[in-house]
């Protein structure tokens, strides 16, 4: 390698990317394919807290310390690929009071990229390595993946491994532990082999494409570093083919511990299980539900080894969709494009005109009702317009407005509750909906539309109101209004459904607005609502971009406005619900942060179905 390339390396550059950006890519880029394969994260706290009944959570570092008279475990998180879930594993660990170790991965998407032989880093990887260990008191580790490094671009592994370490140490990281990214199958020589006594069957040296590299030499110790987390007493090779991630490997290395067990969790929450000496498997496809259980029948002084990636933790699986009715109503008038915008699907010149003068003219709506007919006035288009004419016209500003051509919801968590709504509550003319701080119904304007009888909305804003009336008159329908603090809403009926969505009010705290949903549901009920969470908007300095939108300072401190999932769920129970679902509230990284993270459905406790 020149030497001009090792100046290159020792000079890395860092991107600012904050992690506010990166943490939301999680949700951005989710595939709606994988949701059925990642274990919400209460999972994981129902395993830790089932565990400390009768076992001890140490620290990774000593794991191999054995008592004769108690179980020990060792959380090992190798952070792969998803920072954003690392956000909720390692905050139940926090809640719990229990030690864990996250080591992050210098060839990820998330921390960088790395080109010709020199890393630019996102600077929100730092920010992330410092929550995790200064807020919620992780240790941080070094996930090495050298080997790929030497393969791509010939830098030594002394050379990579220093340089990301001292950048870690002088932004404040403290890594005590490494372990290995990536099998001696991959590259034909493993990442961990580099280390003093810890190359296959002794062997000094390696090849990786072509060039030779020295193995079993260099000394944590003189990395900063005091131990592996491998826990590995002996490395050799199989004596014959392996079979590991869907393909058969001729030679793939086989690894003894210095623990007992050790398991890992895969997707769906299914686990592996393995003997330390030689990784021998004694159980496959173990639900982490029944793993606290197969711990403890394995008796007392033995060592247990928990190696996990927070990527396979998420979201609660959404509730069943009978279908996607917001998809086949919008199909009407429009269709996707391959940059995810949409475009007009096969209008006639007149009816495009027409639809396109809706937010701005009274008469082009009435016009178009004429000419075209009914189908001109559902047509979710036509819709958004018609709301966009009321919001100009009274002067509410962007926030009725919505700049995704052809949807007709205010913003994209009403899409989802709109078919969440469906799925729950089929027959619609049977169904009633309650709308908290419902603002100008445009939820129940939708619903209506595709059948719902009976909806009632509630706002404390008097003239938003009014034009809610107007904009339900053009459409045949009389709107139902309560027009009060919800805190005082005092009703003589119950609904099937009540939601609260994109509310945003610094008066009244998610525990009012859960009190008032209850006393207005009977025994078996659906809340549907949005929040935003606290723990985690904490870290990208939204408050700075809604200070800058709002012209007020959010007062998180207090709880109002923001919440965490741990009070958030306490507050559930305490009025008698129980998650039924969470999802992503749809919106993207253009959104600056202060629109809620999640929509959230609850069911009166006993009834989820």
């Amino acid at each position: 390698m020149s030497s001009q390339k090792l100046c290159a390396v020792a000079q890395p550059l860092v991107r600012e990317v904050p992690f506010s950006v990166l943490a939301r890519q999680r949700l951005e880029q989710a595939q709606p394919a994988n949701e059925e394969k990642i274990l919400f994260s209460a999972a994981y706290e129902d395993f830790l807290t089932a565990v400390l009944k009768f076992a001890e959570i140490v620290p990774l570092e000593e794991l191999p310390e054995r008592d004769p008279q108690a179980i020990r475990i060792g959380l090992r998180m190798d952070v792969d690929s998803d920072l954003y879930a690392a956000l909720f594993t390692a905050s139940i660990e926090h809640g719990l009071g229990v030690p864990s170790a996250y080591f992050f991965l210098p060839t990820s998407d998330y921390y960088g990229t790395w080109k010709e032989g020199v890393v630019s880093r996102n600077s929100g990887v730092v920010e992330g390595m410092l929550y995790l260990q200064d807020q919620l008191q992780r240790e941080i580790g070094y996930h090495d993946d050298w080997a790929k490094l030497f393969a791509d671009f010939g830098i030594p592994p002394a050379v990579s491994i220093r340089q990301e370490l001292d950048f870690w140490r002088s932004c404040g990281v403290h890594p005590r532990g490494i372990c290995s990214h990536n099998s001696a199958y991959v590259y034909g020589v493993g990442s961990f082999e580099v280390w003093e006594g810890q190359s296959i069957g002794g062997r000094t040296s390696g090849e990786i494409n072509g060039s030779r590299v020295q193995l079993g030499t260099l000394k944590r110790a003189d990395f900063g570093l005091s131990y592996d987390a491998n826990f590995f007493t002996a490395l050799s090779w199989h004596q014959q083919p392996v079979v590991a991630h869907g393909k058969l490997w001729d030679k793939a290395e086989l690894m003894s511990r210095d623990v007992d067990f050790l398991f890992g969790l895969g997707f769906a929450g299914k686990c592996s299980v393995h003997k330390g000496e030689e990784c021998q498997v004694i159980a496959t496809d173990v639900p982490l539900t029944e793993m606290p259980d197969l711990i403890r029948t394995k008796g007392v002084g033995r060592r247990w080894l928990f190696m996990g990636h927070p990527n396979y933790f998420g979201q609660i699986p959404t509730a069943p969709m009978v279908r996607d009715v917001y998809a086949e109503w919008l199909s009407r008038g429009v269709a996707c494009g391959a940059n995810g915008l949409t475009t007009p699907r096969g209008r006639r010149p007149v009816r495009k005109l027409v639809s396109a003068a809706v937010s701005k003219l009274n008469v082009a709506f009435t016009a178009g009702t004429k000419l075209l007919g009914r189908s001109f006035q559902e047509d979710p288009r036509t819709i958004r317009d018609r709301i966009r004419y009321y919001s100009r016209k009274n002067k509410e500003g962007i926030y009725w407005e919505n700049d995704r051509s052809g949807v007709h919801f205010m913003a994209p968590y009403m899409e989802r509750a709109f078919n969440l709504i469906v799925s729950l509550t089929p027959d619609l003319a049977a169904t009633s909906l309650l709308d908290l701080a419902g603002g100008c119904g445009t939820l129940g304007l939708a619903r209506s539309v595709h059948g719902l009888k009976h909806y009632v909305m509630n706002d404390a804003h008097q003239a938003r109101l009014a034009w809610a009336r107007n904009l339900f008159q053009d459409y045949g329908l009389q709107l139902d209004a309560l027009a009060s603090d919800l805190r005082s809403l005092d009703l003589s009926e119950t609904f099937e459904v009540v939601t609260l969505l994109g509310w945003e009010n610094f008066e009244v705290s998610y525990e009012q607005a859960i009190a008032a949903a209850r006393r207005a549901q009977g025994r078996s009920s659906w809340l549907i609502f949005t929040y935003q969470d606290y723990d985690e908007y904490r870290l990208g300095g939204w408050q700075d971009h809604y200070r800058e939108g709002h012209g007020v300072t959010p007062p998180i401190a207090n709880g109002l406005y923001t919440i965490s999932r741990r009070k958030l769920l306490a507050q559930l129970h305490a009025n008698g619900y129980e998650l039924a679902s969470l999802m992503s509230a749809g919106h993207d990284r253009t959104s600056r942060g202060y629109y809620p993270q999640y929509l959230v459905c609850a069911a009166i406790s006993g009834a989820v179905r």
